[in-house]
C-alpha cells in the first residue's frame, strides 16, 4: 500500500470538503506511467491496486478523499472557485518530499458550480503529454500517473469519450488558496494556511523572525524560475490565473497551453484570451501581478496597523521586477552560450529574439541551430542583420574568455532539439479520441520527449515545425 497521509486536514475545515468520486463501472485503462510509479513508490502496486487508486476506490482512501476550496483572479476578475472536477486522494512521502495524489475528471463537487465534473479523453491525454514533456525538459511540473476511460460520454462542442487522470504534485496550494482565506475566511484561518504552507514547502523559514516576507519572496523566486524556464523553451501556459499559480513553483493545468513555432513575442493561442493577457511576452508581468495579489492577502498578518502593513507590502512588491529580470536573463543568456549574464549578453539575447521574429524563424530551430553555427556556416539565418549579430556575439564570447566548446555545451544544455509541436499534438489527440485509446504514434511521442536536448533523426522529423502559417489560426481550449 501507499501509506497515504492527510496533513491538509490540519487546516480549518472550510479549506476542503470530503467527497466521493463518481463510480466508474465501465472503466478501463488508457495509459499508465509505470516508470513514475517505480520512481516514487517504495514497492510496486498490484494491477488491482493501480486500478483502485486511479479510480478513487483504494481502501486506504475511503473517508479521506476531498476537494479543495479556493478563489482566484481569472483574467483579472476575482471570483470564488474550488475543485470543480478534481479530488485529492491523499499525500505520500518520497525522499523527504511530500506529494499530493489527485484525480481529475472524477465527478462533481460542491465547487462545481454549473460544471459536470467530467473531463474529456483528449484533454487528459494533452495534460499527460505536456506534463511529461515539461518534466523531461527539466521544468518543474505536475506529473501524470495514469488515465482511465470512464465509459461515459462528455458533451462539449461535440461528444467526447470521458476520462479520469491521476496526477502527482508537491501540493495543490495556490495563490488562489490564500485569496480564499483572506477574503472569505478569518485571520486565524489565513495564519493557519501560511504556517502550513511554510512547513510543507519552505520549512527553512519555520523559525524565521521575518517569515512572511521571506515566504513571499521564496514563492516569487520559485515562480520566476519557473516562468523564465517556460519562456526559454517557447512555452505559453495560456491561463495564468492566480488559481493556476502554485506556491511550490510547479507547472499545472495544461488546458490552453502551446509551444511557439515561428517566433512572435506576443504569441497567444488561447481561444478565450481575446486581449492577449497571457501572451508569451506578458508572462513575466503576469507572474508579478499574481504575486502582488499574494502579498495583498498577507497584509493583515504583516502588521495589524493597515498603513504599516501596506508600506511593508509595497516594499516587498517593489523587489519583484528586479528579481524577475535576474531570473529571466540568467536563464535566457545560457541559450546563447553565456553562463553568467552581463549587460552585453542581455543585449545580445534581446537582439537575437528580435531577429528571430523579424526573419520569421522557428523558435526551437533558431536556437538549436545556433548551437552548431560556431563550427558550421550552414546556419538557418544568413541575413546581413544576423551576420552582424553573430559578429558581435563571437566578440563578446571571446571577451569573456568563453571558448567554442564551452559555449556549445552551455547552449546544447539550454536549447532543446525538439518540443511538442502543436500540429502534431492535435493530430495525435484526434486519432486517440477516434480509437478511444492510444497507439504506436503516442508511444513514439513519449519516447521522443524523453531526451529532448539530444538530436535524433528518428524523432526530429516527427516533431518538426509545421509548414505555412499554422500558428496564425491555431487555437487552444481550456478543456473544462
Amino acid at each position: 500500500m501507499l501509506n497515504l497521509e492527510h496533513t491538509y486536514f490540519e487546516l480549518p475545515q472550510p479549506f476542503y470538503t470530503h467527497i466521493n468520486p463518481h463510480a466508474l463501472p465501465k472503466k478501463k485503462w488508457v495509459l499508465y506511467n509505470e516508470e513514475l510509479e517505480f520512481a516514487l513508490f517504495p514497492k510496486t502496486l498490484s494491477p488491482k491496486e493501480r486500478l483502485e487508486l486511479c479510480s478513487g476506490t483504494l481502501k486506504e482512501c475511503e473517508g479521506h478523499i476531498f476537494a479543495q476550496a479556493y478563489a482566484g483572479h481569472q483574467f483579472g476578475n476575482f471570483t470564488m472557485l474550488g475543485d470543480g472536477r478534481t479530488a485529492v486522494l491523499g499525500e505520500f512521502l518520497h525522499q523527504g518530499q511530500r506529494y499530493d495524489l489527485q484525480l481529475k475528471g472524477s465527478g462533481t463537487t460542491p465547487y462545481s458550480r454549473r460544471g459536470d465534473g467530467s473531463a474529456t479523453l483528449s484533454a487528459m491525454l494533452r495534460e499527460y503529454m505536456m506534463s511529461e514533456a515539461m518534466h523531461h525538459l527539466g521544468i518543474p511540473t505536475s506529473r501524470s500517473l495514469g488515465i482511465l476511460l470512464t465509459g461515459e460520454p462528455v458533451q462539449r462542442e461535440k461528444t467526447h469519450p470521458g476520462a479520469v487522470l491521476t496526477r502527482i504534485m508537491k501540493s495543490h496550494i495556490r495563490i488562489g488558496t490564500f485569496e480564499y482565506a483572506r477574503y472569505f475566511l478569518d485571520i486565524e484561518s489565513l495564519d493557519a494556511l501560511l504556517n502550513y504552507s511554510v512547513k510543507r514547502h519552505y520549512p527553512q523559514l519555520v523559525d524565521s523572525t521575518n517569515k512572511i516576507e521571506e515566504f513571499i519572496l521564496s514563492v516569487a523566486k520559485a515562480q520566476f524560475q519557473l516562468v523564465a524556464h517556460w519562456m526559454s523553451v517557447g512555452f505559453v501556459h495560456g491561463v495564468m490565473n492566480t488559481d493556476n499559480t502554485s506556491i511550490s513553483g510547479e507547472t499545472f493545468d495544461y488546458g490552453p497551453c502551446a509551444f511557439i513555432n515561428q517566433f512572435k513575442r506576443n504569441a497567444c493561442f488561447s481561444s478565450i484570451d481575446l486581449q492577449g493577457r497571457y501572451a508569451y511576452d506578458q508572462q513575466g508581468l503576469i507572474v508579478q501581478w499574481n504575486l502582488t495579489r499574494l502579498t495583498e492577502t498577507l497584509l493583515p498578518l504583516i502588521d495589524k496597523h493597515e498603513e504599516k502593513a501596506l508600506k511593508k507590502g509595497q516594499e516587498i512588491v517593489q523587489q519583484f521586477q528586479g528579481l524577475w529580470q535576474e531570473e529571466y536573463y540568467s536563464t535566457m543568456v545560457r541559450k546563447i552560450g553565456f553562463q553568467q549574464k552581463s549587460e552585453a549578453s542581455k543585449i545580445l539575447i534581446d537582439q537575437f529574439l528580435l531577429l528571430l521574429e523579424k526573419e520569421k524563424v522557428d523558435f526551437t530551430l533558431g536556437f538549436s541551430n545556433l548551437c552548431r553555427t560556431i563550427n558550421d556556416d550552414d546556419f538557418c539565418l544568413q541575413s546581413s542583420p544576423m551576420k552582424r549579430w553573430m559578429d558581435a556575439w563571437t566578440i563578446e564570447l571571446a571577451r569573456q574568455g568563453i571558448n567554442q566548446e564551452a559555449a556549445e555545451l552551455t547552449m546544447r544544455n539550454a536549447n532543446p532539439a525538439r518540443v511538442p509541436r502543436n500540429k502534431f499534438v492535435e493530430e495525435l489527440l484526434e486519432e486517440c479520441e477516434k480509437q478511444e485509446g492510444i497507439g504506436t504514434a503516442f508511444h513514439l511521442f513519449l519516447e521522443a520527449i524523453r531526451e529532448p536536448y539530444q538530436a535524433s533523426e528518428k524523432y526530429d522529423k516527427m516533431l518538426k515545425p509545421p509548414d505555412g502559417d499554422f500558428d496564425l489560426h491555431y487555437k487552444t481550449f481550456c478543456g473544462t
